[in-house]
């Protein structure tokens, strides 16, 4: 698990598997930012915190107990995945990724508009 306060046991497991649900956005752009006052900062971290919300939300409410995740997880995301109670693995190489869709079923999410509960894998129990 990513997290040591992240539950070690899941039954009935409805997992989510992903390349890119909890990367911080990143601008398509060549421009610089400069965040010269603490009102800029402020409002960027409170964007990127939305982005996570909205990301770690759209897992819960496709009915996601669990996400095995390809990248790593940024702080801002771990802290609100542990606060939703809803653990992840994260690091998972791609052939461990594919080799876990087959095993479980489900398909690998890209992006968290594509997220529904006929793409999850299923398992009677995850552990730690």
């Amino acid at each position: 698990m990513r997290h040591p306060q992240m539950p070690k046991k899941i039954e009935e497991a409805e997992i989510s598997m992903s390349t890119s649900l909890f990367e911080s956005p990143k601008p398509m752009t060549r421009h610089e930012v400069e965040i010269d006052r603490v009102e800029k900062f402020q409002t960027s971290r409170q964007q990127v915190q939305k982005y996570f919300n909205d990301m770690v939300q759209k897992c819960k409410n496709v009915g996601t107990t669990f996400v095995i995740y390809q990248w790593g997880c940024g702080n801002e995301a771990n802290v609100l995945l542990i606060h939703e109670h809803l653990p992840v693995a994260h690091w998972i190489g791609n052939v461990e990724l594919k080799l876990t869709t087959v095993t479980i079923g489900g398909r690998i999410v890209p992006r968290s508009h594509e997220l529904t509960p006929d793409k999850h894998g299923k398992a009677g129990l995850v552990r730690d």
